[in-house]
């Protein structure tokens, strides 16, 4: 069954009709997409042969699509059963872009923290650096200081 549900897609944008629709609805909406989609209710006579026989070919695999959606919804056990899958199938893309937020999140996270780090150990060696300077300066002195007796 779940196979099928792949393979078919959204039922209800098949049908143009809302899960919280009922049996009725579904069936109206069934008529009336069968009568547009049926190559023998919707024949088009102003297109060549090769394009007359795509058209059929499409518009019977359409109805094939709609005809496998109404069996499936009108179903309550089968419908009951789609619905679980859809609602699955939300839930594991919702959950996919939830940890991509998170990943996202994560590695901005790192990011930041790496370039304090960064900041940190180039002002830690404009410190050192400093120091140096300052030590050579000292020292400077204390030989000039030292020449001078």
């Amino acid at each position: 069954m779940l196979d099928l549900f792949k393979k078919l897609g959204n039922l209800y944008t098949i049908l143009g009709i809302e899960p919280t629709d009922d049996k009725k609805a579904i069936k109206k909406a069934y008529k009336t997409q069968s009568l547009l989609l049926h190559p023998d209710k919707n024949p088009s006579p102003n297109a060549s042969m090769t394009i007359l026989r795509l058209i059929f070919i499409i518009l019977d695999e359409e109805f094939h699509r709609l005809q496998q959606a109404y069996n499936v919804l009108s179903d309550p056990q089968q419908k009951e059963q789609y619905d679980k899958y859809l609602k699955n199938q939300k839930y594991h893309e919702e959950r996919v872009q939830g940890i991509s937020k998170e990943r996202k999140k994560f590695a901005e996270e790192l990011n930041r923290r790496e370039k304090e780090e960064e900041m940190r150990r180039e002002e830690e060696q404009k410190k050192q650096a400093s120091k140096e300077e300052k030590r050579r300066e000292e020292v400077e002195i204390s030989y000039s200081n030292f020449d001078k007796f």
